[in-house]
């Protein structure tokens, strides 16, 4: 019953609006001179637009077949995984292994650059943001 409420063409291209606006919040991020309360309130919508990915991807999945993993195996599915989960882990991960270096907890490991700088973790994940839409693609022919 939720699997069909969430594959309501209403609730599919509410979606694809939030990827859009989230896909449109990063690039303008990416403009140089933007006043920090602007650059803060990007980032913190992006961040809800992320989490709202979670809810909706979580839920897909439980009501699909109560989180077996065979739903992960779909080619847009795994898409999905990647885009919502590893953001996810990313903003959890970060503070933590800050705080570890910070108690010589994880003396002389470094992170690699492109994952400590967020914003650039986050618009390498934009192309896959995109390809999203693909999944709604027999929404917007009907």
């Amino acid at each position: 019953q939720m699997f069909a409420y969430l594959s309501q063409p209403i609730v599919e291209v509410q979606i694809i609006g939030l990827v859009l606006l989230s896909c449109l919040l990063v690039a303008i991020d990416t403009l140089e001179g933007l006043p920090p309360a602007l650059r803060y309130g990007i980032n913190a919508v992006d961040t809800l637009c992320v989490y709202v990915f979670a809810i909706e991807f979580f839920l897909r999945w439980w009501s699909a077949g109560r989180f077996q993993l065979r739903y992960l195996a779909k080619p847009l599915v795994s898409i999905d995984a990647v885009v919502v989960i590893l953001p996810l882990i990313l903003s959890g991960l970060l503070p933590i292994w800050d705080m570890g270096v910070m108690m010589g907890i994880f003396p002389g490991i470094s992170l690699p650059g492109w994952l400590l700088a967020t914003s650039s973790a986050n618009s390498a994940l934009l192309n896959l943001r995109l390809l999203r839409i693909l999944k709604f693609q027999r929404v917007l022919t009907d």
